[in-house]
């Protein structure tokens, strides 16, 4: 795979000098100022930022199929491989054709029959402005496999796993994993379980307003959907990925033991 065209961004302005610094490097490579630029004649897309601006570019780099990197200035940075002081190092590799390829899955979530969007962490169902429980049910297949009342659930992908997911103690799932892992929020039910279908599976959540309470649908923890009424949620595999282009020498669980502080 070879990289003809080149397209370098960032959301923070505070960034310019590096997108400059890495034009030196890649003098073919072009600087964007809005994704809307973005077509099928770029072959990478590198961005300066966090795991955040990683998810908000792929919702247009999905649409193209451009594969994506990331050079990281937030915090943790799943997503974004290379540290700053790593840049010269690994683009002059990468564009060398030193690199991995990864495809990560998506899912694609409808309401009430209408799309709503494809998340690459997680679709979550939660409490929106009242402190009461909501009430729903969970159906996998077509069969109802419970009836909650809790603050929520993520649906999440295996690359959200180290997302929202995480934090509300759910396990880590390896991205290559063709899983599906639903976390219930602070179940009332002390038995309910994180559970991790197949990428297969088609998940069906069915929201039930109650008095003195309300729901929002997030999808990757931006795009929201306020729910007054009752509504059918579906989720299941999208038919596009995330292509995500990684350092030869990446490896998931040397990054979990950074990004973690495992030692």
């Amino acid at each position: 795979m070879t990289f003809n065209k080149i397209a370098l961004y960032s959301f923070n302005t505070a960034h310019l000098s590096t997108l400059d610094d890495i034009q030196g490097l890649i003098p073919d490579a072009c600087k964007i100022k809005s994704l809307s630029e973005l077509d099928h004649s770029f072959d990478l897309l590198i961005i300066i930022g966090g795991d955040g601006s990683m998810i908000r570019c792929a919702q247009y780099t999905t649409l193209f199929e451009i594969p994506i990197i990331g050079i990281n200035t937030g915090k943790i940075g799943f997503l974004t491989d290379i540290k700053t002081d790593e840049i010269t190092q690994h683009l002059l590799a990468i564009t060398s054709g030193n690199f991995i390829l990864e495809e990560r899955s998506l899912l694609e979530c409808r309401l009430n029959g209408v799309y709503a969007g494809a998340c690459i962490n997680e679709v979550t169902l939660t409490r929106n402005k009242g402190l009461q429980m909501i009430h729903y049910d969970l159906y996998l297949n077509h069969q109802l496999l419970h009836t909650h009342r809790a603050d929520g659930m993520i649906i999440s992908t295996p690359t959200g796993s180290t997302a929202y997911a995480l934090s509300a103690g759910g396990p880590i799932l390896h991205p290559q994993i063709k899983g599906i892992l639903l976390q219930p929020l602070c179940s009332h039910k002390v038995n309910t379980k994180p559970l991790v279908a197949s990428l297969t599976d088609y998940i069906r959540i069915i929201y039930h307003p109650q008095k003195g309470s309300d729901a929002a649908i997030y999808i990757d923890g931006n795009t929201c959907f306020e729910l007054n009424d009752t509504c059918t949620i579906d989720i299941h595999k999208s038919k596009q990925s995330l292509k995500l282009i990684h350092p030869a020498s990446f490896d998931f669980y040397q990054t979990l033991k950074t990004k973690l502080g495992w030692h």
